[in-house]
């Protein structure tokens, strides 16, 4: 018989959460969310989110990353040059 594993939300236990990655300033977490508390966290960030500065990758390690998870998700993308927003834009949403 086929085994089911199911992810549970870190805060109230609720089954079918999703990982997501926090980090600010030198401390970074792994947390499961289900949508509902993750809507939450993204209500609560936004102000922040729409008052700061997006940084931008600089670092090769970093654009390699990317390259690497949009190719490992079916997106293609060039070997070299500047990595499009949208494409920027899938791997922020895939990584969280």
């Amino acid at each position: 018989m086929a085994k089911e594993y199911f992810v549970r939300d870190d805060l109230d236990g609720t089954p079918g959460a999703e990982t997501h990655k926090l980090t600010l300033d030198e401390r970074s977490i792994s947390i499961d969310l289900s949508s509902e508390n993750y809507e939450k966290l993204t209500q609560a960030l936004e102000p922040y989110f729409n008052a700061g500065t997006e940084r931008t990758q600089n670092s090769t390690s970093d654009t390699a990353k990317v390259r690497a998870w949009l190719r490992a998700n079916g997106h293609e993308i060039s070997d070299k040059g500047r990595i499009p927003e949208d494409k920027l834009a899938l791997y922020r949403g895939g990584q969280s």
